[in-house]
């Protein structure tokens, strides 16, 4: 079975239609509170329960830098739950170094055995005679980079994933 993504008290802060509304507000810039409640049509002490439990949930912070309004900000977790984007890339980084992989591999495969068909039927001593080193060495090189894609977006996934 699946492991849920998302954790149950990030789940419970956007239970509410109000509160997904702050987080899309908060998505294109900060904003003080009077601006959230203006925003939103909604008073300011409604306003700020909903922003407690969001706070709370690590999904907003308050950005206090000494000017007379306080402002509130998505933090990096709240722009990853709205975008998406931490863990797409990561994803299809591992799909399509893997499926390259498996292209490679199969390709490689196939030189080699074109090339033992191809000794076989000239009769030739040795199988590896019409061994094509060309193309195995670029096999070989494009195999490597594929490798090195596929470890860089497991790291990446962990990385959303706060395993490392």
């Amino acid at each position: 079975m699946g492991s849920l993504i998302i954790e149950k008290s990030k789940l419970k802060a956007i239970v509410s239609e109000k509160r997904i509304k702050i987080l899309k507000a908060l998505l294109s810039r900060r904003h003080t509170i009077t601006e959230l409640a203006s925003l939103l049509k909604t008073t300011k002490s409604n306003l700020f329960i909903h922003l407690e439990k969001l706070k709370k949930a690590g999904l907003v912070r308050k950005v206090d830098d000494n000017h007379k309004w306080k402002y509130y900000a998505l933090t990096e977790e709240g722009k990853v739950l709205l975008t998406g984007k931490g863990i797409a890339i990561p994803i299809t980084l591992i799909l399509a170094s893997l499926f390259a992989i498996v292209a490679i591999g199969f390709n490689g495969v196939w030189l080699l055995e074109k090339s033992i068909r191809e000794s076989v039927a000239l009769g030739s001593d040795s199988e590896f005679s019409f061994f094509p080193i060309v193309e195995f060495v670029i096999l070989a090189i494009l195999g490597g980079c594929s490798f090195l894609l596929l470890v860089y977006g497991i790291f990446e996934f962990a990385k959303t994933r706060s395993l490392i």
